[in-house]
């Protein structure tokens, strides 16, 4: 199993790039929806939990008087979880950041040195 949690530039770069990597199907009024789940070509599936903007979570105590204001992330992020054989499943578009979890960093990390705000990990989780 992998899990991809990704942010994109906007929704538009995310449908584009489903529909490339196959995740699509054209609905009753002919307009092109991601499929939230399916086959890898018989060899696995996949799970792709949309999520939208995100904004970074607030640590520590809070004054109710002065509430802090959540500061949004930029982009369009998911997570996407692959099951079985992945060998056949394209790269993403280029524009498009993926994290992965890497045991041996201890966190997610989109360039396999850094790792990423502990927040990204908690993006899409899926049970």
């Amino acid at each position: 199993m992998t899990d991809i949690v990704f942010r994109s530039p906007d929704y538009e770069t995310i449908l584009a790039d489903a529909e490339r990597l196959g995740f699509t199907y054209v609905d009753a009024q002919g307009n092109t929806q991601i499929q939230v789940n399916g086959s890898l070509g018989g060899t696995g599936g996949y799970f792709l939990n949309l999520v939208g903007d995100v904004y970074e979570p607030i640590v520590g105590p809070i004054d109710p008087e002065n509430p802090p204001t959540p500061v949004k992330r930029d982009g369009y992020f998911g997570r996407l979880r692959l099951n079985g054989d992945t060998s056949g499943v394209p790269p993403f578009d280029p524009s498009i950041t993926q994290y992965v979890y890497d045991a041996e960093l201890g966190g997610w990390t989109d360039d396999g040195v850094t790792i990423a705000p502990e927040w990204v990990g908690q993006i899409g989780m899926i049970a």
